[in-house]
């Protein structure tokens, strides 16, 4: 019967027993690959709405040509050139070239910003990281302890209630390691996600 316990209760935690350290030089990409990425999305994403905005004001050129007009008096005809049109069409040549600017300027500062946003989620990552091999370093102190209670347990030393309070505690341990380890590999794949990795 106690046999048949420990070989069930060891046998549920052996997934855990296989965890290993994370290679940090080759767990995530470069970062400066990750800034190209970045940069690539903002570049296209200036692109894009610059030649939105131009193709939204494609026609209102025809607005402002200017109008000529003949009054044909019956002592003096009188020609009249209207140039407010002049006026306006430099107006909205001014205005285009303030909202590309506009645009132009808007991304790059988001830019920016994604920039220390990245360098901020990879510090937390390696915080996590450096977490999770402390965890991994006293994982075997546990493994040693959890034994000798194993041996006191076969050897009728201590209670099946004893030994399973033993057993949850160690499994409490398996448990954590396993979650940080998730969550590294969950922050990672949204490091990728949120900044865009292309490569």
């Amino acid at each position: 019967m106690r046999k048949a316990l420990i070989i069930l209760l060891i046998g549920l935690n052996n997934f855990a027993f296989a965890q290993e350290r994370i290679d940090t030089s080759s767990f995530l990409p470069a970062i400066d690959s990750i800034k190209q990425c970045v940069k690539l999305y903002y570049d296209e994403k200036t692109e894009s709405e610059s030649y939105e905005y131009k193709y939204s004001i494609r026609y209102k050129w025809l607005k402002y040509i200017p109008t000529f007009g003949i009054n044909l008096a019956p002592l003096s005809p009188i020609i009249g050139f209207n140039t407010s049109q002049v006026v306006n069409q430099a107006n909205l040549s001014a205005q285009k070239k303030a909202k590309l600017m506009t645009i132009e300027r808007t991304n790059a500062l988001q830019y920016e910003q994604d920039l220390i946003a990245l360098q901020f989620n990879i510090s937390s990552l390696q915080n996590k990281i450096v977490y999770y091999h402390f965890l991994l370093d006293n994982l075997e102190l546990h493994k040693q302890r959890f034994s000798i209670i194993k041996t006191s347990y076969e050897n009728q030393q201590i209670t099946p209630s004893e030994f399973l309070d033993k057993q949850i505690q160690f499994n409490t341990v398996l448990s954590t390691i396993k979650m940080v380890e998730l969550e590294i590999l969950t922050e990672r794949n949204n490091i990728l996600l949120k900044f865009r990795y292309c490569k």
